[in-house]
């Protein structure tokens, strides 16, 4: 994270998903100056579909602390949240064991572990690595997904202070409960649905069994704070219908692990499945599928599955553990029945606490497995076992460290976006992305060649008209009138000789109030000056700038 955004001799790198999620928070953290917020990359829009309390976090501390949000973002909160991590999985492993092994085996398998996807790697390509190859994401990425990273932190804090609340009763701390938890779902939706169901189902257990009402009052309580926050934000959001957030697909994920060559990509096994399913042999459908989902669990969690033994074994009935096993079930099976509509592979992100709280109880179960063995025994055990887990996580790590960024933002183009960001407020007009400029340009790519991204919202602080096709289909926006209008300005423009080409040049910008339009000379496009109200502001070897009024 932290070489991401920094300035070197060629301009600013960026190392993997930061070159498209975390200039989309710097885009979204320089903008949030209204309620409800706008979308800074869809210019008049509200922002809808998104949790954004963590940017809103970020722009209030740059705000208060001086400092840059691209320093808050890509330095300060990364530390900071890893060595809240840390904290939060020794206080709960305290609480959950009582073992000092257990409790420092589980850290060690919070930070360090990682998926069995090394294996599929290695007998794919002869080389470790394949941290996603059954599709989540592991802990030494969590920092690269902040509002997650932040919104597990804060489910670590619930489940803490309602440990304590349980045993003391105090309602003051009910309170702060049930705001957080009502919060959360503006810091990461995924979360909010995991502590909401789980308390709610926590509390039906409890009000039947010990008559005890106060847990399901949290949930519900923290379930209209939650709704306060939904509804200005999401045009729709419901887990049961297609026109929701959520469609019911079930084993989509499983399915798509199996068929997709960029992650396990067993061709045989997914034929096999095809093939019982198309004639009819639901023995062999279900058996593939029954191998498929062992395949999916056991390949994301990797060393962690030990903890499913301890994490399912909900004998001692004490709230804490019936509590986490309860979430951990939850974890797993919303996104074995649902996709999210735009970007189906998203609901994966709701495993992500999984691998947290499989990890603790983990440490608990080879703790018990290594005093159960002689101590030599279990030694050579947990010797082995800590030297596999952090694989693939090791290779991932790697990459970071390359001197060369994956991408970057050039010296000039920065020249161009810091002149804009010193204009007055307006809408810009920018070039839509080209997927052929990849196969034109030398590596390192710049940025606006390797991924359609937000970067010049995000570096100019100005909305733009349309910017970062993979976020617009996050956010479910309806971007596509909006790239055609552009291409169409694009194509008036080189047919000058046509009258009313004029027109609809003037038309589209005065009706979109466009005020600003930024084109990098990589395009080969360039706009009459001095004409249909059209200024050239500012150029150099890289971009021009030009100002309609």
């Amino acid at each position: 994270m932290v070489k991401s955004g920094l300035a070197y001799n060629f301009g600013l790198g960026f190392w993997g998903p930061n070159a498209h999620d975390g200039v989309w928070h710097l885009s979204l953290m320089n903008k949030l100056e209204n309620f409800p917020p706008q979308n800074p990359i869809l210019s008049g829009e509200t922002l809808r579909n998104y949790h954004y309390f963590y940017d809103l976090l970020v722009n209030v501390t740059s705000k208060f602390s001086f400092t840059t949000t691209s320093d808050l973002l890509f330095r300060f909160y990364p530390v900071l949240i890893s060595v809240l991590l840390g904290f939060g999985a020794f206080i709960l492993s305290k609480r959950l064991f009582n073992s000092k092994l257990a409790v420092l085996l589980g850290i060690y398998l919070v930070y360090f572990s990682g998926s069995f996807g090394w294996i599929v790697e290695y007998i794919r390509e002869k080389h470790f690595g394949g941290e996603s190859a059954f599709w989540a994401n592991q802990p030494i990425s969590f920092n690269l997904n902040p509002p997650f990273a932040v919104s597990l932190i804060l489910v670590i804090l619930v489940f803490v202070l309602l440990d304590i609340f349980v045993k003391n009763k105090n309602w003051i701390l009910a309170v702060v409960i049930l705001l957080i938890t009502g919060s959360l779902l503006q810091f990461k939706a995924y979360g909010a649905i995991l502590v909401l169901g789980t308390l709610f189902i926590v509390g039906l257990i409890r009000l039947f069994a010990k008559r005890d009402f106060n847990i399901l009052f949290i949930s519900i309580a923290g379930g209209f704070v939650a709704l306060g926050l939904l509804l200005p934000n999401y045009q729709s959001f419901n887990l049961f219908q297609t026109a929701g957030v959520f469609e019911f697909y079930p084993f989509w994920l499983v399915n798509s692990m199996l068929d997709f060559q960029d992650r396990v990509g067993w061709v045989r096994l997914a034929m096999a499945r095809d093939a019982g399913y198309q004639s009819g042999n639901w023995f062999k459908f279900i058996a593939a599928e029954v191998i498929a989902l062992i395949i999916f669990i056991g390949g994301n969690l990797g060393v962690r599955i030990f903890g499913i033994f301890g994490l399912f074994n909900v004998y001692k009935k004490d709230f804490l553990h019936l509590g986490l096993a309860i979430f951990s079930f939850l974890a797993i099976l919303i996104p074995l029945l649902f996709v999210q509509r735009g970007t189906a592979w998203n609901t994966v992100q709701f495993m992500y606490y999984l691998l947290f709280f499989s990890a603790l109880f983990t440490g608990g179960t080879l703790a018990w497995i290594y005093n159960k063995l002689p101590k030599a025994l279990g030694s050579v055990i947990l010797a082995i076992l800590l030297i596999v887990a952090p694989i693939n996580a090791v290779v991932t790590a790697k990459g970071y460290l390359y001197p060369s960024p994956h991408t970057y933002i050039s010296q000039k183009e920065l020249d161009v976006l810091d002149f804009l960001k010193n204009q007055e407020e307006g809408v810009v007009l920018t070039y839509p992305y080209d997927k052929g400029l990849k196969n034109k340009i030398a590596q390192p790519l710049p940025l606006l060649a390797y991924e359609t991204t937000s970067y010049v919202s995000a570096y100019s602080n100005k909305s733009t008209f349309i910017e970062d096709e993979i976020q617009q289909d996050i956010l479910q926006t309806e971007y596509k009138r909006r790239l055609i209008a552009t291409k169409d300005f694009i194509q008036a423009t080189n047919s000058l000789n046509d009258q009313s080409n004029g027109e609809k040049i003037i038309r589209f910008l005065k009706d979109n109030k466009i005020k600003y339009i930024y084109l990098p000379k990589v395009y080969n496009f360039y706009l009459p000056e001095n004409k249909f109200g059209i200024t050239k502001i500012f150029e150099n070897e890289e971009v021009v700038l030009y100002l309609f009024n």
